[in-house]
């Protein structure tokens, strides 16, 4: 396979920016392919196209991860998650560049957008963003917090266990929230299309609390892969399985705190600016 060959490559493992070009390159290539071939129903169509690209580039990277724990575990944590999780990211915004892009295509047509950016913009409304933009009545309150952060858990959980599964299968969920994130500033800047500076301000805002929540997605992913390949890989009881089982579900608690946190910024910060400014 091409996409398999290519995840071998020295400069995919060492350049971030190719990473990142991977991933632009191929939501190019998965929504223009839909536009011709489907015409309907883009928005998940596209999504599962992009994550079958990834998939086998993403399960290499992993699997050179999961080599290095096995045997240092613990004492090389930091050093060894730091390259995945920044493929992670590279692949992130390549992806979220790719649907900016595809939505700046398509803006002027909004029955073209609505069926590229059909899902993101319903998941959007079901989050309450739209609500939240819409009014300066936003009272932020303990059941807020409490909803979004258990949906958030729920989702990163969601991630770590089809990761587990699959391999390098919550890519899905990775390319997921690059296009709602996309999807939400394209919305902001049509919203305030006679005002950049407005745009600008809100989307400054807003990302206090999405950098936060993307990253623990991103965390609770990267568990469950390397955790998958540990059961792959080694016999349970070893001392290379314990390795991978402690490295791992430290880092699914890790990527739990992390959305905590984005769920406190999110009803007590983020939302708050918002609706007192605007």
């Amino acid at each position: 396979m091409v996409l398999e060959d290519l995840s071998k490559l020295q400069l995919f493992k060492k350049s971030g920016f190719l990473v990142l070009f991977l991933g632009l390159f191929y939501s190019l290539f998965a929504s223009f392919f839909s536009m011709l071939i489907f015409k309907k129903d883009l928005s998940v169509i596209v999504l599962f196209i992009i994550t079958v690209l990834l998939t086998p580039t993403l399960a290499k990277i992993l699997s050179r991860g999961e080599r290095i724990e096995r045997v240092f575990g613990i004492r090389h944590f930091f050093h060894t998650h730091k390259r995945i999780f920044s493929t992670y990211l590279y692949l992130t915004i390549g992806v979220f560049i790719g649907f900016l892009m595809i939505g700046a295509f398509i803006s002027k047509n909004p029955d073209s957008f609505s069926n590229m950016f059909g899902y993101q913009l319903d998941f959007l409304n079901d989050r309450g963003n739209g609500e939240i933009m819409a009014t300066a009545d936003y009272s932020p309150s303990l059941g807020h917090f409490a909803s979004i952060t258990v949906n958030n858990v729920a989702v990163a959980l969601i991630a770590f266990m089809l990761s587990l599964f699959y391999g390098a299968g919550a890519i899905f969920l990775v390319v997921l929230n690059a296009s709602i994130f996309s999807t939400f500033l394209l919305f902001v800047i049509n919203s305030y299309a006679g005002d950049i500076a407005a745009a600008l301000m809100v989307i400054a805002i807003f990302m206090i609390h999405m950098i936060p929540e993307i990253s623990g997605f991103l965390l609770a992913a990267i568990a469950g892969g390397i955790l998958s390949k540990g059961f792959l890989r080694e016999k349970p009881g070893t001392s290379q399985f314990k390795n991978i089982v402690k490295d791992a579900m430290l880092l699914l608690i890790i990527a739990i705190l992390v959305i905590i946190i984005s769920g406190f910024l999110e009803t007590y910060v983020s939302s708050v600016i918002f609706t007192s400014i605007f």
